[in-house]
């Protein structure tokens, strides 16, 4: 409600100016709002020391709140899209896969393509498999010996599943771009590899 009479982002609400990215969020909105905040919440301490930074001042770019939702444009082609720009981006560093115990976005094309141009950047952090509990490498810090060993089966059954092929998209021709760009540039099975 409060862009609409402007008609723009909610980034650009808060940074008329605009904002230096230092992460790319690539997320499935099937996440509960409040475990999205709270996995965030939870990654911006890993980095910032070594970004020098208060983890307040991390910059995360999520689509939601930096694509303008009153005039979505995605680009005629993915080179052209708003997650491409971001990703390529001078400051952004990486990439924060937000996943919800489900694992959800692992199984959505536009989250794939996020992984996959995260990896063919070469970004200096590289994908970074989040949840609500932080970045999946240090989870357990806070978790008893029990609630970690549960976290690592369940993510372990879930990666068993991925499959690129059967990734999904709100837009067939979404779906198509990607498969068809993942495809020619690189073949299936390595994707499937890199991210399972």
């Amino acid at each position: 409600p409060e862009t609409s009479a402007e008609r723009i982002s909610y980034a650009e609400l808060l940074n008329p100016t605009g904002a230096h990215i230092d992460f790319f969020v690539s997320h499935h909105w099937s996440e509960d709002f409040g475990e999205f905040l709270q996995s965030l919440l939870r990654h911006s301490p890993t980095v910032a020391a070594k970004l020098q930074k208060r983890w307040q001042m991390i910059v995360y770019w999520c689509c939601a709140f930096a694509n303008n939702q009153h005039q979505v444009d995605l680009g005629a082609a993915l080179s052209d899209s708003p997650f491409h720009r971001a990703l390529s981006s001078k400051g952004c560093r990486g990439t924060v896969l937000n996943l919800n115990r489900m694992a959800s976005a692992l199984f959505r094309v536009w989250c794939v393509y996020e992984a996959y141009l995260t990896h063919l950047l070469g970004k200096e952090y590289g994908l970074v498999v989040n949840t609500c509990q932080g970045p999946i490498s240090s989870v357990g810090n806070d978790l008893s010996s029990c609630e970690r060993d549960l976290w690592v089966v369940l993510m372990f059954q879930l990666l068993q599943e991925v499959d690129v092929e059967k990734a999904q998209a709100t837009k067939d021709e979404d779906r198509t771009k990607i498969m068809t760009a993942i495809k020619d540039l690189r073949g299936q099975g390595e994707f499937d590899h890199m991210v399972g």
